[in-house]
């Protein structure tokens, strides 16, 4: 089922509905879940009663990303919610840590299905949910148009201050997708492409796994401060981030960019410009993890990575002037 979008460029789609790949779902009961989750992610998993949640991001023990997880505190368990692609990588991460613990994971199946709800303002989903709150992590077990959902707040202007737009992810039984899309469609907004979803991450300052977010980088430079308590205690790859914030050794920080009068790549390195505007592997200060174009013109923003270290005045390895516009997030929580 496609809807197409008339009249309107993509700079100008500012809401809307996206049928994403399938977040993967684990189970996990116990009477040590709690506990393991406290000692294994960046939040405090302790602050979400059973009816909350909390997003937190599961890292190595060298304080690199493994996955950002939403985690939902139910009655009788907790969901771990994975990005796209990364049940299986999550499954057995934690397993790793599930030594005399009373802790038993229950992997998902397929037979839910994944829908992102993007707005620019917080009123516009309070409509669809009036009870979810605006805290990331938020959720709550809902009808609507006839399709029972679960809808969860993944992302929040109202939690970090460089976000700048709302995502909700709704779980729905698989079967019942294709009804709830025309429902979506018919009450409230439009059904995004690829591109217009690209363009509203970017725009709204949300990373991604495995573009942002990944083996390669901490929270704290991805931008993810505000879901890291480095003051609850111990966990798994806090003593490599307490270090990096205490002596201010973050050596990547990622960032908005524009290139004004050129095209942008994923993957391409970004570097200083020189009086001879030559370039080598030598002086990579950068590299683009996301790139959005705007509609009927040239004009390319992006995530990237920066270097620390560097000036204002950078170009990508095919010669494009960078501008950089802001870095998302804080630096520490």
């Amino acid at each position: 089922m496609t809807f197409l979008l008339l009249n309107a460029t993509i700079a100008d789609v500012m809401e809307g509905y996206y049928l994403s790949e399938l977040y993967g779902v684990i189970g996990a009961v116990g009477a040590d879940t709690s506990d393991l989750l406290q000692r294994i992610t960046t939040n405090d998993v302790r602050a979400a009663p059973p009816g909350s949640g909390v997003r937190s991001v599961l890292l190595t023990e060298k304080g690199r990303i493994v996955d950002v997880l939403t985690l939902l505190h139910r009655k009788d368990r907790w969901d771990i919610v994975t990005s796209p692609g990364c049940q299986e990588t999550v499954y057995r991460w934690i397993r790793r840590f599930i030594i005399m613990d009373d802790v038993r994971l229950v992997l998902g199946d397929e037979l839910h299905a994944s829908i992102e709800l993007w707005a620019d303002e917080q009123k516009k989903i309070a409509e669809l949910f009036p009870s979810l709150g605006e805290r990331e992590g938020s959720w709550v077990d809902a009808d609507i148009g006839g399709v029972e959902v679960t809808a969860l707040r993944l992302w929040s202007s109202s939690s970090c201050p460089t976000t700048r737009g709302q995502m909700v992810l709704l779980f729905c039984p698989a079967t019942r997708r294709d009804a709830l899309a025309a429902w979506l469609h018919a009450q409230w907004g439009q059904q995004l492409s690829v591109s217009e979803r690209t363009r509203l991450r970017v725009e709204f300052r949300i990373g991604q796994y495995p573009n942002e977010y990944s083996g390669q980088y901490t929270p704290l430079e991805a931008g993810l401060a505000h879901i890291v308590a480095l003051g609850k205690g111990c966990f798994i790859g806090q003593e490599v981030l307490e270090r990096l914030a205490v002596q201010q050794k973050l050596r990547w920080r990622l960032h908005v960019i524009e290139a004004p009068s050129g095209a942008l790549r994923e993957g391409e390195t970004l570097h200083t410009v020189t009086p001879e505007s030559t370039t080598s592997h030598a002086d990579v200060v950068g590299v683009v993890t996301t790139v959005a174009c705007n509609a009927g013109n040239d004009r390319a923003c992006a995530l990237a990575y920066i270097r620390r270290d560097v000036g204002s005045q950078l170009q990508s390895e095919h010669g494009v002037a960078i501008r950089i516009l802001e870095a998302l997030g804080t630096t520490v929580s």
